[in-house]
């Protein structure tokens, strides 16, 4: 049985001078039913790391 769930969430960011950020969050898992979640959400998180400190680095070069 090919088992699949989507996670969605939304979260705004608002700092004290005013910027704002939206961050999405869309992951789809398939055959959960399966899954190593530790391995799983280990690699996520790792994943995750690497994208939002590539977006920094990006943000930084606009901003300069």
């Amino acid at each position: 049985m090919d088992l699949k769930k989507d996670f969605n969430q939304e979260y705004k960011l608002v700092l004290e001078n005013g910027t704002q950020a939206i961050m999405k969050v869309n992951i789809s898992v398939t055959d959960y039913s399966k899954a190593d979640f530790g391995k799983l959400m280990s690699q996520i998180a790792s994943t995750s790391r690497q994208a939002y400190l590539t977006i920094a680095k990006e943000l930084k070069e606009c901003s300069e």
